[in-house]
């Protein structure tokens, strides 16, 4: 603009025909640099593809966009910007510049894995149109607005034993807590200290002497997944691996379970209250998509959320926990609830190693002794062979 401004005043306190053509010649490359960049503002049509709607974290995710220049002028410089999120596969797509004939179309393409889970919005293309000369700029805008879901990944385990579960609905147990009303397996004279709702009214009147009947002892099959999700917990996951971690560990299970119909409940507090049940696989997606939202920003660590919910847990239920560290407070509070009679298994999922922790070690010591399932699961670990080995 300096360049015209000077020549227009040149011209105009000269007067030669020589500078008034420099004016006309500045003036006249101005229009058309502005012109074509308006036109091609206008003349530029995107169709935007991606192979899938859904996936799981580490599935490879396609995708692609067509630029079309419709119109006779040709597009000097331009720079695409493909807007998707960084979280999405940990980086962003770098910036492309291009030189466009009329009527040409351009393609690219790329491949994304994905890390995370969550919601993406998937589509948003900015076109920056300049003219030859960078004189003039206008960035065009596409919004396909495509949603991606992503989940959690999913192992499938061949072998998982949950303590007192068997897939016919109840296990046999040798406590008196667990003792089936429903079903008798044996009936017996009636013995001193007896209570007296087990005695069989009918056999007495009949023989004329008190029996008592003997039941089944059954353990509950019910299995409760309790995640942690006290923010407190992932301050150092910097980069999300811990949740991944974390959320793939919990949808396994949830998977297992389900597969082999047993009542399953998914429990945790990040935000607000999470309680998801099911028994057969047709719940499985609702299950994912809880997951798939979840975000550890709790207020509650998961010894709170053990206490609080409770009230929950009926007698001989399995209790899976999946928590980051084992506190001495979460210590605490699986040994009491061990002495309630509940089976228990613990995970662990953190980047730590624990192996020379003498104090953690004996912690981990007791918990076996009292018949708790411990293990501690590393990142960089497949869970496939640390969950199917479970014994």
């Amino acid at each position: 603009m300096l360049l015209l401004v000077a020549s227009f005043l040149f011209a105009l306190l000269t007067g030669g025909r020589f500078p008034y053509l420099i004016f006309s010649m500045l003036l006249l490359t101005f229009i058309i640099a502005y012109f074509s960049v308006h036109k091609n503002q206008r003349n530029l049509v995107n169709f935007f593809w991606m192979n899938t709607k859904k996936a799981n974290v580490g599935d490879t995710l396609e995708l692609g966009y067509k630029i079309n220049n419709t119109g006779i002028f040709p597009v000097a410089c331009g720079e695409i910007s493909c807007h998707i999120a960084d979280r999405l596969g940990n980086g962003s797509i770098p910036t492309e510049l291009l030189f466009m004939h009329p009527f040409q179309i351009t393609s690219m393409n790329y491949k994304i894995v994905c890390k995370h889970r969550g919601y993406y919005n998937v589509g948003k293309i900015s076109i920056k149109v300049m003219d030859s000369f960078h004189l003039f700029e206008k960035n065009v805008v596409f919004d396909n607005s495509i949603q991606l879901e992503v989940y959690p990944r999913v192992v499938m385990l061949d072998r998982f034993n949950i303590p007192a579960t068997e897939f016919f609905g109840t296990v046999r147990v040798p406590h008196n807590t667990y003792e089936d009303y429903t079903s008798i397996e044996s009936i017996r004279k009636y013995q001193q200290g007896d209570p007296i709702k087990k005695i069989h009214w009918k056999v007495s009147a009949k023989i004329g002497e008190l029996f008592v009947k003997n039941y089944e002892l059954s353990a509950n099959t019910r299995v409760h997944i309790i995640l942690d999700g006290y923010i407190g917990n992932y301050s150092l996951d910097v980069n999300g691996e811990l949740e991944e971690k974390i959320t793939e560990a919990a949808a396994s299970i949830i998977r297992y379970c389900l597969v082999h119909n047993l009542s399953t409940s998914f429990i945790s507090h990040w935000g607000e209250r999470s309680f998801i049940e099911g028994r057969d696989m047709s719940k499985f997606q609702v299950f994912l998509k809880e997951l798939m939202h979840f975000v550890p920003n709790g207020n509650m660590t998961i010894e709170d959320v053990l206490i609080t919910e409770r009230r929950l847990f009926s007698w001989g239920a399995t209790l899976i926990l999946l928590a980051v560290y084992l506190t001495d407070a979460l210590f605490k509070t699986v040994l009491n609830l061990r002495e309630k009679r509940y089976n228990l298994m613990v995970l662990i999922i953190n980047k730590l190693s624990d192996e020379n922790d003498e104090r953690m070690n004996n912690k981990i010591k007791t918990l076996r002794k009292a018949g708790i399932d411990f293990y501690s699961v590393k990142l960089e670990k497949d869970i496939r062979n640390i969950l199917g080995d479970l014994s």
